[in-house]
């Protein structure tokens, strides 16, 4: 998009994700145990991370206001999921195209 290439981004998990992921496993099949449940599977996956760098209007509580400029690094922009003060209840795919595109075009205009 705009004549640029794309990162390639590597994600794996850490330890805490591994044993998030152990703990909501093992709850889930006591759920399903406790209700009556055969045959029960599991597919390996993750959810949508999200936080670390929120948008909002105060510094002392966000990193990045909502054009995703960061409060402290006055020449950082960040264009991604972390920026979401909590979880969506659907796919931010569309939401973090439409923040970045945004984020962007503002970048492009004070440029």
């Amino acid at each position: 998009m705009r004549g640029l290439p794309k990162p390639r981004i590597y994600f794996s998990n850490g330890e805490n994700e591994k044993r998030m992921t152990a703990h909501a496993d093992k709850l889930m099949r006591d759920i399903w145990d406790a209700a009556g449940a055969k045959n029960v599977w599991a597919f390996p996956r993750n959810a949508h991370v999200i936080g670390t760098c929120r948008m909002g209007n105060n510094p002392a509580t966000s990193v990045v206001n909502a054009e995703g400029q960061s409060f402290d690094i006055p020449n950082l922009f960040i264009s991604d999921n972390s920026t979401f003060p909590s979880a969506l209840s659907v796919n931010p795919a569309l939401t973090i195209m439409a923040l970045s595109l945004r984020t962007a075009d503002r970048f492009l205009e004070k440029s």
